[in-house]
């Protein structure tokens, strides 16, 4: 299993074209990328754009909107959310979209429980204990033989309410295209800094070591797991000293024909009004 690890903030078109060449080249079986985004609202490949969107909002607050290549519903990016990919090529032909969300949601709801946090997973969305507010969701693309899971982990709370700039989250919305599933949202910085049960060393900001380099581990080691079980993976307890986790995981790197094609699909696709619009 390839790992891409890129925690730093970067530009959404390109994030977004990377995952589609990814998607589209990738030599690998399976491919792990954790990465993050600069403020974007991220609206799903078959969503009306201004059923989603307060389009108005964005541009007089300067927040970026952008369409991406898999389903699912709209979403804001931000520095403290982190994008989830996970890429198979030829391993789960026979799987549906519901058997994929939950064997990849119950190895992010492991990774996250593995901090002392207590979540329960509802189809495609991760919630807290109590079942109401959201700290994780999903979306797929498929292409032949080749399949794309894409999820969102929210660490810290957002910079800007939500609901300025989602439609999905106003009264009386009603899109003409796919639907967006809104609900409260809580961060993990929220829910470990209200669990008393959390030890002392990890209630702490997620953007801190050893917390994010221990959630970073604890994601990889379970999609090792899933995609590798004849490797027996058993989940590390143990705070990772950094991001860059251990020797026993392969990080790889993005060939330069994925670099080139992301750029191409970044500047005559993700970039342009054509796609965004597109709905």
């Amino acid at each position: 299993m390839r790992t891409l690890i890129d925690l730093q903030p970067g530009d959404p078109a390109f994030g977004l074209a990377l995952d589609e060449a990814l998607l589209a080249m990738s030599d690998e079986r399976s491919t792990v990328r954790l990465w993050r985004n600069k403020l974007s609202v991220i609206i799903g490949r078959s969503q009306h754009l201004h059923d989603e969107v307060d389009w108005d909002r964005c541009k007089e607050t300067g927040i970026p909107v952008y369409r991406r290549c898999s389903g699912g519903g709209t979403v804001l990016h931000y520095p403290g959310n982190l994008n989830i990919t996970l890429i198979v090529n030829g391993l789960w032909r026979e799987k549906t979209v519901d058997e994929v969300d939950a064997a990849c949601g119950c190895a992010v709801a492991n990774a996250v429980a593995s901090l002392g946090i207590t979540c329960r997973r509802v189809r495609n969305a991760l919630l807290d204990s109590e079942g109401s507010r959201k700290l994780s969701g999903s979306a797929q693309a498929v292409r032949g033989e080749r399949r794309l899971y894409h999820a969102t982990l929210l660490l810290a709370a957002p910079p800007v309410p939500m609901s300025s700039v989602l439609r999905a989250m106003h009264p009386g919305y009603a899109p003409s295209g796919l639907p967006s599933q809104p609900r409260n949202v809580v961060s993990m910085d929220e829910l470990l800094a209200a669990q008393g049960t959390v030890p002392p060393q990890l209630r702490s900001s997620l953007e801190t070591e050893p917390v994010l380099g221990r959630l970073v581990r604890e994601l990889v080691t379970g999609f090792r797991a899933l995609l590798e079980p004849e490797r027996n993976i058993k989940a590390t307890t143990t705070a990772a000293p950094s991001p860059a986790l251990d020797a026993s995981v392969r990080l790889g790197t993005i060939t330069p024909e994925e670099r080139t094609w992301a750029r191409h699909l970044e500047q005559s696709k993700y970039s342009t009004a054509a796609w965004t619009h597109r709905h």
